[in-house]
C-alpha cells in the first residue's frame, strides 16, 4: 500500500501482532514499520493524562461499552489551524468529528476550551467568540 500511494514511510497498527509472513515481509525495510497497541492501555493512559476541556482526542460524548464490556471513547480527528479576524485580531480554532459517534467539536484556541458543538453553531462557550463567521465551515 505504501507504494501505491507514494508513501515514504508507513506504520501498520495492530492489537494482537503479526502473522509470520507479515514480520518477514517487512525484516528489511527501514521504512514501514509494524506496532502492536495494547488499547485499552492506551486509552487509560489518555484518561490519565486528560485535562478537562482541554485539547483531546478522546470523545467522552460516547463513551459507552463496546460489544465484549469495554469502555472505549471514540476518537476525535482534528482539522486544526484554522483563524478568523475580528476587530484586526486574529482567533485561532479547531473544528473536529468524532469517528465513532459523529460529535462535532470545537477548539478555541484563545481561552482553551474543547467544546461539543450542538447544531453546527461553532461558537465557544466560554469567551463567546462566533467562529461559524468562515465560510469553510
Amino acid at each position: 500500500m505504501c507504494e501505491d500511494i507514494q508513501a515514504n514511510f508507513g506504520i501498520i497498527i495492530s492489537a494482537i501482532g503479526f502473522t509470520a509472513g507479515a514480520e518477514k515481509r517487512v525484516k528489511n525495510r527501514n521504512d514501514i514499520r509494524l506496532e502492536t497497541i495494547d488499547w485499552e492501555t492506551a486509552y487509560e493512559k489518555a484518561k490519565e493524562a486528560l485535562i478537562p476541556n482541554y485539547l483531546t482526542d478522546l470523545c467522552d460524548n460516547c463513551y459507552e461499552p463496546d460489544l465484549i464490556g469495554r469502555y472505549v471513547p471514540g476518537l476525535i480527528l482534528w482539522n486544526l489551524g484554522w483563524y478568523i479576524v475580528i476587530d484586526g485580531l486574529y482567533y485561532l480554532f479547531g473544528i473536529g468529528t468524532c469517528i465513532k459517534c459523529k460529535a462535532n467539536y470545537l477548539w478555541c484556541d484563545s481561552c482553551g476550551i474543547m467544546s461539543i458543538v450542538e447544531n453546527k453553531k461553532y461558537l465557544c462557550p466560554e469567551c463567546g467568540t462566533n467562529y461559524n463567521a468562515i465560510k469553510t465551515l
